[in-house]
Formats: C-alpha cells, structure tokens, sequence
C-alpha cells in the first residue's frame, strides 16, 4: 500500500492488486476543512494516477455519500458482499 497523504486528520493511501489500483481513504477527524483537503489530495492523486499509465481506479465502501462528496465522477459497479457486509463499488476512468 503507498500513502499519498497522512496527517491527524485522514490518510488517503492506493493499492495495487492483480494490476488494479484501490484508493482507502481514512477520516479521523470530521470537518469542512479536511473534506476540502481530501478534495485537493484526491484530485491530485487521480491525475498522477492516470498520468502513470493506469486507466481506471476502484473504492469499495458502504456508504456512497462520502465518495460523491469527495468525487463524483465515478461509475457504479455491482455490489459485493465480504464478511457478512455490503459494499458499493465505484469506479472512475482516466479521460485520456
């Protein structure tokens, strides 16, 4: 797993699996400050992401809220379900 940012208030990390990236984002601390600064890492990343070659870049989570709020220009893939829990599978695509 490669960190991208960390501070005491998220850490926003990407994964390589199987030639797939997966992007983990965690929040500590709930505010409209580190909502903007996930916005400008998350963007920042994207961009480096894509510039590197990768074409698509996948979450899972629970809650889609959290993800339209950061980006919203993903895709919605079918749901999968891994210990008894749910999770929503978004994609998004390099434009390039």
């Amino acid at each position: 797993m490669y960190e991208v940012y960390s501070d005491d208030c998220f850490n926003l990390m990407i994964e390589e699996e199987q030639g797939q990236l997966f992007v983990h984002c965690e929040v500590f601390k709930h505010s409209k400050s580190t909502i903007r600064r996930i916005q400008k890492c998350f963007k920042y990343m994207k961009e480096e992401v894509f510039s590197n070659g990768f074409t698509q870049l996948f979450c899972y989570i629970q809650d889609l809220k959290f993800v339209r709020i950061i980006d919203d220009t993903f895709s919605e893939l079918p749901s999968v379900t891994h210990e008894g829990k749910t999770y929503e599978v978004v994609r998004w695509d390099s434009l390039l």
